[in-house]
């Protein structure tokens, strides 16, 4: 990693959440990684919204003090280590820093590799682009989308990529002879002007928690300044599925504090971590990330509860707050939650994350919810789950609700 200096010129990536958690510290989450501030996080964060030289961020943090000057360069370190801040001027030179989130070429080798999800959209295309058609791309990554849609026939595409990863796909453009077919924009489609409205969007911009990369908002954005009006979509509707479940026990262990853990904790340690259970059992829920795939085994509860539904023509909500009321399919120990979703693509086309249709190759990793508590279920008895999703810096976050008996 290259050494910084005053004259260091850094800038934030594109691709982050933001939290707020229990103790007061910021999360700052990128995909696959979780970065957290105690404190000035987000002074940092907007002070390099923009490429800015080290020394003038700090002067426009205004340190009031010696203790407050470390503080703030020791976050700067912090976000600058793990590719939050990085810098842009090097991004072609012999001195790259490695990307991170969707700039990484790990992530889009791990999407190409499911080729259920890249052949579901290669189908979308083929089905809904149409000879002399203008494709907008919104999110193009390595520009698949954006050939596959010239080569189904349009007249030029408008391929949107803000990250590092547009390198990658102009390069990619010029190697297939498209450059002429295919215009690439590096910043967000929310802050473009297209020379001509399009005919068709196409957003590969499903998060592993479905709706966190802002697909919502994106598309209505488009709808409003960037389509022709009745412009088809690709994909054009999303629904989020909840599978009521029994997270087994060694699953568990590797996320949460429990008996187990706490048992071989003091064996190895010889510290009783009591406490750190607790912490957790005063939180609503604890949440991981897993291949759907992995958890076809595991003990399903009920038929799976819709718990969103949306079709991107219409102004639907950005913000989701809904409450199911479930009803058990077989006897067990109901302790958690996964999350999936299945996408309408095209006319024919569709995708689906499903723990029984997921192949060991999807690239998506589902949130699965660990209640901290147990219900004990019969077939007929009742149930609910509370659903949010949409608010802007937050994942989703679900909630079980009392049971209420046959």
């Amino acid at each position: 990693m290259v050494p910084l200096s005053a004259d260091s010129i850094l800038q934030r990536i594109p691709n982050i959440n933001l939290q707020l958690n229990a103790c007061n510290q910021i999360e700052i989450q990128t995909e696959g990684r979780v970065v957290f501030c105690a404190q000035h996080g987000l002074a940092v964060l907007d002070a390099f919204s923009q490429p800015t030289p080290l020394a003038v961020a700090l002067d426009r943090l205004k340190a009031h003090g010696g203790q407050e000057w470390i503080d703030l360069t020791e976050v700067i370190m912090r976000l600058y280590q793990a590719g939050v801040l990085q810098n842009p001027e090097l991004r072609n030179g012999t001195n790259f820093l490695k990307p991170s989130g969707f700039g990484a070429a790990q992530i889009h080798v791990r999407m190409l590799n499911d080729r259920a999800r890249t052949a579901g959209f290669l189908t979308a295309i083929q089905e809904v682009v149409r000879p002399g058609d203008i494709v907008l791309d919104i999110g193009t990554g390595t520009g698949v989308l954006a050939v596959a849609a010239a080569r189904a026939g349009a007249a030029h595409v408008y391929a949107i990529e803000a990250g590092a990863m547009a390198d990658v796909a102009g390069a990619v453009f010029a190697k297939e002879g498209l450059t002429d077919r295919i215009t690439l924009f590096r910043e967000w489609s929310t802050e473009i002007k297209l020379p001509e409205p399009a005919d068709v969007l196409v957003r590969e911009i499903i998060g592993n928690d479905p709706f966190n990369e802002r697909i919502l908002e994106m598309t209505r954005d488009a709808r409003k300044r960037l389509l022709k009006p009745g412009a088809r979509l690709i994909p054009n509707n999303l629904t989020v599925y909840g599978l009521p479940l029994n997270i087994p026990r060694s699953e568990l262990n590797k996320h949460v504090a429990t008996d187990d853990t706490l048992q071989s904790w003091k064996a190895w340690y010889g510290i009783d971590f009591t406490p750190l259970a607790e912490a957790g059992d005063r939180s609503s829920y604890s949440k991981f990330f897993i291949n759907p795939h992995s958890t076809v085994q595991w003990p399903v509860l009920s038929d799976p509860v819709v718990l969103a539904e949306t079709s991107f023509a219409l102004n639907e909500p950005v913000v989701i707050d809904r409450q199911v009321e479930v009803v058990a399919t077989s006897a067990g120990q109901l302790n958690g939650l996964l999350i999936y979703f299945e996408a309408g693509l095209g006319t024919t086309a569709t995708l689906s994350t499903s723990p029984s249709q997921s192949r060991e190759e999807n690239s998506w990793r589902h949130p699965v919810f660990y209640f901290g508590e147990t219900l004990t279920l019969q077939p007929g008895d009742r149930f609910a789950i509370h659903y949010q999703s949409g608010r802007r810096g937050r994942l989703s976050q679900v909630r079980l609700l009392p049971s209420n008996r046959k």
